[in-house]
Formats: C-alpha cells, sequence, structure tokens
C-alpha cells in the first residue's frame, strides 16, 4: 500500500479532526446540531473527507462512540454511493468534443441546487430517519444557486442537515453564510502533522513539504508524490540565474498552464523567506532553509520594502488564477522584476504602503 497517497474514508477521522467530529457526533444524538452547516479551512486539511465521514455517522442505524458502524445496511449503501437519504453536490462533468475529456464545469447550477431542494423534501427512506446532503466547494455555487438555497437553509425540512464546505467562504454570499453555523477546520500543530506524516513515510523532508503546504497535512502528501522537491530546486536555480544575467524572464515564463499555480507559490514562498532573513535573519523560521546559502545571497542588495511590495504583486497573480488573466504574462513581468533586482518597485507606491525600510 501506497503510504503516501491521500487517506480515505476508511482512515476518518484524521487526527487533527477528531475533537471535531467527537463534538458534532455529541451535538447530533443530543439533537442540538444546527440544520446548515459551513466547514471551512484551507485546501489539504481533509474537509470532504470530514463531512463525509459526518454524512455517514448521521445516517448510520448503529453508531458506536461517535463513529459510524460500518456495517449496517446504510453504511454499505453509502460506501456504494447509493444511499437514497444522502446526496452530494459538486462541479458536473463537462462534456467534450468527439474523443476528447470534457472536465469540469466552473460553477454550481441553479438547477442543482433545485433538483437538491426537491430531493430533500421528500421523507426518509428510513422510519424517523435523517437526509444529509454535502455541497462542495460551497464557493462553487453560482449566484443564482446561492439565492436559490437560501429559503431551505432558513426553514428546512425536519431531520435535514446541509453541510456547505468551503475553502473559500469570503466569496459565499453574506446571506448564506448567516444562515449557516460556521465550523472552521483549523491547521494542525506542525510537531502532530509531521508524526502523522512520518508514520506513513519516512522521508526527511516533511517539514519542508508541510512548510510549502502551508501546514495542510494532505497538502503535503500530495507534494511529495508530485515529486516537488526537484522542481523548487529547479525554479530555485532559474531565480539565481536570473539575478546573474544568465537567463531571459521571458523564456523561462513559457510553460504550461497548469504549472503556474504552483510556480507563483513556490515563488512566494521563496520571497517570504527573504523577508524573514532580512528581519530576523537565520534563526528565523525559513520554509526553504535547505536552501539557505542560495537565500542569503538573493537577499543581497535587495530592499526589504521592495520585498514586502514584491510578494503583494505574487500574491496577486495568485489571487487572479481564477481569472481570465494572462498567465504567462504575469509570471513573466514577476521574474522580469526579479531579474532587475527589484529596482522598479523599490520606490512604487505599492512598496510605499508599508513601513518596512
Amino acid at each position: 500500500m501506497d503510504m503516501t497517497r491521500t487517506p480515505s474514508l476508511d482512515h476518518v477521522p484524521l487526527p487533527w479532526q477528531q475533537t471535531a467530529l467527537e463534538g458534532l457526533a455529541a451535538r447530533l444524538a443530543s439533537d442540538q446540531l444546527p440544520h446548515g452547516l459551513l466547514l471551512t479551512g484551507q485546501p489539504g486539511l481533509g474537509k470532504e473527507l470530514f463531512a463525509a465521514a459526518f454524512a455517514r455517522l448521521a445516517l448510520c442505524k448503529s453508531p458506536s462512540k461517535g463513529r459510524a458502524c460500518g456495517s449496517c445496511s446504510s453504511c454499505a449503501q453509502f460506501a456504494a454511493g447509493t444511499h437514497p437519504d444522502f446526496s452530494l453536490v459538486s462541479f458536473e462533468e463537462r462534456e467534450g468534443k468527439a474523443g476528447e475529456e470534457g472536465g469540469l464545469k466552473s460553477a454550481i447550477s441553479v438547477e442543482q441546487i433545485r433538483e437538491l431542494i426537491a430531493a430533500l423534501q421528500l421523507r426518509s427512506h428510513s422510519a424517523g430517519g435523517r437526509k444529509l446532503a454535502i455541497i462542495q466547494p460551497a464557493e462553487g455555487m453560482s449566484i443564482a444557486a446561492a439565492n436559490s438555497l437560501l429559503k431551505t437553509l432558513e426553514e428546512p425540512p425536519v431531520d435535514t442537515y446541509i453541510l456547505l464546505v468551503s475553502a473559500a467562504p469570503g466569496r459565499l454570499p453574506a446571506t448564506v453564510r448567516s444562515r449557516c453555523q460556521v465550523m472552521p477546520l483549523p491547521v494542525p500543530p506542525a510537531n502532530q502533522t509531521v508524526a502523522w506524516l512520518t508514520e506513513r513515510s519516512s522521508r526527511s523532508d516533511w517539514n519542508l513539504l508541510l512548510g510549502l503546504a502551508g501546514g495542510a497535512p494532505l497538502a503535503a502528501l500530495e507534494l511529495a508524490a508530485s515529486g516537488l522537491p526537484a522542481r523548487r530546486q529547479a525554479l530555485f536555480a532559474s531565480l539565481a540565474a536570473l539575478r546573474a544575467g544568465r537567463e531571459n524572464p521571458l523564456k523561462l515564463a513559457a510553460r504550461p498552464k497548469d504549472e503556474y499555480p504552483e510556480l507563483l507559490r513556490l515563488l512566494w514562498s521563496f520571497t517570504a523567506d527573504l523577508i524573514l532573513l532580512k528581519t530576523a535573519g537565520t534563526a528565523s523560521p525559513l520554509v526553504n532553509r535547505d536552501q539557505l546559502p542560495l537565500l542569503q545571497k538573493a537577499a543581497e542588495g535587495i530592499n526589504l520594502r521592495s520585498l514586502h511590495a514584491y510578494l503583494d504583486r505574487i500574491q496577486d497573480a495568485i489571487q487572479a488564477l481564477d481569472s481570465p488573466a494572462n498567465r504567462e504574462l504575469a509570471f513573466a513581468v514577476l521574474l522580469a522584476d526579479w531579474a532587475a533586482g527589484l529596482d522598479e518597485i523599490r520606490n512604487s507606491p505599492l512598496a510605499a504602503r508599508t513601513a518596512w525600510g
């Protein structure tokens, strides 16, 4: 078994989810759980697995100690994806051209939500049973879809629970958020996470991968399986070559479209480390500590205010990834700024926003 793969539902609750799931189970058993829950947290924490585990528990006929039994008819139906009282709403598949894969649609449609509402109005297939729905990612609902859900969130059918799962709850209309009880899944302590990751694989770079993943354990697992360390090394070497005038920003920026999210996040971590290095020295908690000599060299002659402004520009480019913006051009501009030693933004209004000198 490949232990670097994402855990399955049978592994839930994951260590950092234990307390949260026990709390939900207790409130469910005492009939004190709100009918609308908004489960939030950054990507890579296992929110989707957590929501599915709770749905299985809520529908289980013989739960024990806050866990689904895994063997009753309800659990068997849930595992097979055929439970009549459970609904999962997510992005639908897009129809592609003949011989091509269509991929997924970019929004959850109003038609999907209307179908969900109709299903929730039906009686449970089990006498006195519950009905449960998960919408993920909730921020993927179109405005019309979100608006159509409001009345059901405010006046849900009896024994019906709706879980909205979101990594970006701020993108949900306030009218939706106000009708749900928010339940955040926080980033777990690093020592707990590293211990869990090490049990799955005895890699020596979990701290690095966890730092690059923003502390999210499942995101770190994905990075480990993706071969990221080698690509990170290549990008950082390219940054050094740019500063030395041995590389061309436009040439380096020409990449397949799906590579830009990772490249921007690596550039963000590199720049954030430079800021830490210039403010707190080598004792600071650097994500890319194994690259300390390169970081020290890169920090020479760069104004701290410009670094803060540069980090803001990288963040803007990351946030624009979901827009029609030209990714290659945005990355090329960032690389050109870096090659020039950030001189172009040293005295810009953006750089002057911060008090760092």
